[in-house]
Formats: C-alpha cells, sequence, structure tokens
C-alpha cells in the first residue's frame, strides 16, 4: 500500500498515480474521502494549509493538515483511523472542532491508535 502517494495526492489535491491501489478501508469508501486535507469553509478562520516533507535526518516523513472540512460522514474518524497504523508517534497530535462548539476535541495517538478526548 502506498501510503505515502495516497498522503501526497491528498495533501496537494492531486490524482492519485496509476499505480496506487487504495486499501479496503471505511474511509475511501466516503464521499468525500479526497477532500479531506483540502477542504475550506467559512466557518473557521485560517486558511487551510496542509503539507508534508521529508525530514533528511529522521528519514521519516513529517505531515501537517490544517483543512475545514463538513465531517457529514465521519470523514475525519475515518481518515485518522486508516492513518493511524502509520504515525510513528504517539501522545497528542491535534484536535477537530465541530463549528457549533467553541471547544476543540483533543486527538491522541495511543498504541497506534486514535483516541479523541473532549475538554
Amino acid at each position: 500500500m502506498d501510503v505515502v502517494g495516497i498522503l501526497h495526492a491528498l495533501i496537494d489535491d492531486v490524482e492519485l498515480p496509476s499505480l496506487v491501489v487504495l486499501p479496503k478501508h471505511e474511509f475511501f469508501r466516503c464521499d468525500r474521502w479526497k477532500m479531506v486535507c483540502c477542504c475550506g469553509s467559512y466557518y473557521f478562520d485560517g486558511l487551510t494549509h496542509s503539507i508534508m516533507s521529508f525530514d533528511m535526518i529522521s528519514k521519516t516523513w513529517k505531515v501537517n493538515i490544517r483543512a475545514n472540512l463538513k465531517n457529514y460522514d465521519s470523514e475525519i474518524e475515518k481518515f485518522l483511523d486508516w492513518l493511524a497504523p502509520y504515525i510513528n508517534t504517539c501522545g497528542f497530535i491535534g484536535y477537530t472542532r465541530y463549528e457549533e462548539f467553541d471547544d476543540p476535541t483533543l486527538v491522541y495517538i495511543e498504541d497506534h491508535k486514535v483516541v479523541f478526548k473532549q475538554i
């Protein structure tokens, strides 16, 4: 499975290379899976900005995703569930926030699984 190729396509909003086969994961059955890293919305201030780069010192990919996505089909949770086994860190990795709530939901990786914690 080409996780890096899929992430590049999602972050750079480009077509997947023809040789990439999508995993059989629930995330890829979402109608809007291709928008999860690049979608913008007027509900939140700030710009959508997602980037990934290869760190030559640690020999790992560094990924930063900031997108504004209406989470109609739980795309965010499904995306993180798909990606979690490949995340080589643990602890706090970010947050999500529903447009009608003031407080975010914190996102952690614990034992290569996603854990959401309400504030």
